[in-house]
């Protein structure tokens, strides 16, 4: 699904990003939530010692940066 929904990261079409999130006849129920939480997840592993605090508050392209998404690429 990554491969599929990165190109358009920044699309702000509701309707898109309820197909994202919610399923379609393009993408998977709860898809979106799925990457999501892989990408929080693989965050979190590499980054420790950061505080919920700091990571919340943090752009979304420094995040996918220090998460196994960095590059925009699919994690191995």
């Amino acid at each position: 699904m990554w491969t599929t929904v990165q190109p358009d990261l920044e699309n702000q079409d509701f309707e898109f990003q309820s197909e994202v999130m919610f399923g379609s006849d393009k993408f998977p129920v709860w898809g979106g939530y799925a990457v999501g939480y892989d990408i929080v997840q693989s965050f979190l592993s590499k980054e420790k010692s950061i505080t919920p605090e700091v990571w919340i508050n943090m752009a979304a392209e420094e995040f996918l940066e220090k998460s196994d998404y960095k590059n925009n690429e699919i994690p191995k």
